[in-house]
């Protein structure tokens, strides 16, 4: 006896496991993340070293090739390329696809920590990342405001628009396209450096030390503990302007009597333009898991409450949402025409409704519980 003949005698159990197969799809589907390309993972990692006033020679000498030297022998390379500029040292490792990331990571961080002795003493510690392919920009918004000069909208995106956007699930970064960085330029006066017996670099060690937050250990009082820290001192212009330089001798000046203080912006690195005028834009990074469409969705109803309640006004420049979604509405509609000329050209061939219905109910019983396999299998749409 074929399975056909036993499910006719028996129809209970495949009717039930049809039912079973058809929820199971429903639920997956409604499960099932959006998104314009699969999730692939590339074994790539890279390390940034930065050493400020470095020249790109200096850089190549001192930091490039030790860190080239130190990750060359990890196994599973496939091509090293490095790029270096002023200040900074950009070294990209990309590995064979067998190469797990996460051990290749952990490879490389070891290889740098190891060599950290042989860098240069000023050099900031190297910062050592894998590449994330997935996390590309998806929104692209400017912010303009009456109110607000570029510093001010500079610093509105740093703060106030990333601490929102960021509290959304999916999103992984928000980047500030374009605007200035708020600067506090201190600029001694040489000569009366040289009359006190001090450096610039004595007064840049003193401000370090400072801005320094410290474990301060821990407290008790009673039965309860409470942990310690020691918070930086100079917490605003005026304060840095009072703040006291130590002198040989036990003496003290303040810091405007030998310098001058200004609150102003650091030298652009980088300028945003849309149709030539110069704006303030940031972009929004999805995380690997994330449904494209709904995140979209998320983002935008807290860009329109920021719009309404901070007098700021919000453009949507670029939006590889839009596309997706319409590309999965386009999808959906194409698969229920498929399934409609499917059964009228049963109904065409065979004129016969009772065939026409049998078509009708195997077409959506062997599509569902396909979606179940697919989000079993941890793919996307």
């Amino acid at each position: 006896m074929n399975v056909a003949t036993w499910a006719i005698r028996e129809p209970i159990p495949p009717i039930v496991l049809f039912l079973v197969f058809t929820l199971a799809g429903i639920l997956a589907f409604d499960r099932l993340t959006i998104k314009e390309y699969p999730d692939t993972e590339f074994p790539a990692i890279s390390v940034t070293a930065a050493l400020e006033g470095a020249s790109p020679s200096q850089l190549e000498t001192e930091v490039t090739r030790k860190i080239e030297n130190a990750i060359a022998g990890i196994e599973g390379i496939e091509s090293l390329t490095s790029t270096v500029t002023e200040g900074v040292s950009l070294t990209m490792i990309e590995f064979v696809l067998e190469r797990d990331q996460s051990a290749a990571l952990d490879d490389v961080r070891a290889a740098v920590t190891n060599i950290r002795s042989d860098l240069p003493r000023d050099l900031e510690p190297p910062i050592v990342n894998d590449i994330d392919f997935a996390s590309a920009p998806i929104l692209t918004y400017t912010v303009a405001s009456e109110t607000m000069d570029e510093g001010a909208l500079s610093w509105f995106i740093d703060d106030a628009i990333t601490r929102r956007l960021t509290a959304i699930p999916g999103v992984v970064a928000v980047n500030r396209l374009g605007g200035v960085q708020r600067e506090v330029l201190v600029e001694l006066d040489p000569v009366k450096l040289a009359s006190l017996e001090l450096t610039a670099v004595d007064v840049s060690r003193q401000l370090r030390l400072a801005q320094r937050q410290l474990s301060g250990g821990r407290g008790e009082i009673g039965d309860a503990r409470q942990s310690l820290r020691t918070i930086a001192t100079v917490a605003n212009v005026k304060e840095l302007e009072a703040f006291d330089i130590a002198l040989p001798g036990g003496r003290h000046f303040r810091l405007d009597q030998i310098g001058t203080i200004s609150d102003t912006v650091a030298d652009r690195g980088q300028r945003a333009l849309l149709n030539g005028r110069q704006v303030v834009a940031f972009q929004i990074q999805r995380s690997k898991d994330s449904n494209e469409v709904t995140l979209g969705r998320d983002v935008a109803e807290v860009i329109a409450e920021m719009d309404r309640a901070d007098n700021v006004e919000f453009a949507l420049v670029i939006n590889r949402v839009k596309r997706i979604a319409d590309d999965f509405d386009a999808s959906m509609v194409m698969l229920f025409e498929g399934a409609f000329l499917a059964m009228l050209v049963v109904w065409l061939f065979l004129r016969d409704w009772r065939a026409t219905l049998i078509s009708a109910l195997a077409l959506p019983l062997s599509v569902i519980p396909t979606f179940a396999m697919i989000y079993w299998l941890g793919f996307s749409l």
